[in-house]
């Protein structure tokens, strides 16, 4: 299996080893602000492997997880884990 990894520089080496150790191909593509989210990099990245993985340090609520989600949704929907 394969996914795209959105994560910030904190927590992307250690996220992306412990998806390996299970078996995923993750690409990391490193977000380091949600107020200028790039939502073609998501709809892309969705449509290349069909699946996302959010890792972040703080709240899933109303942070990377919500704002993936939400351009999912309005574009091309998929899970977000």
């Amino acid at each position: 299996m394969e996914c795209r990894l959105f994560a910030d520089a904190e927590c992307s080496s250690g996220s992306k080893g412990y998806l390996q150790a299970g078996g995923i191909r993750a690409r990391v593509i490193n977000i380091n602000t949600i107020k200028l989210i790039d939502a073609d990099i998501i709809v892309k990245a969705a449509k290349e492997t069909g699946v996302i993985v959010i890792a972040e340090k703080h709240s899933i609520s109303g942070r990377l997880g919500s704002a993936a989600a939400e351009v999912g949704s309005e574009n091309y929907t998929v899970p977000v884990f």
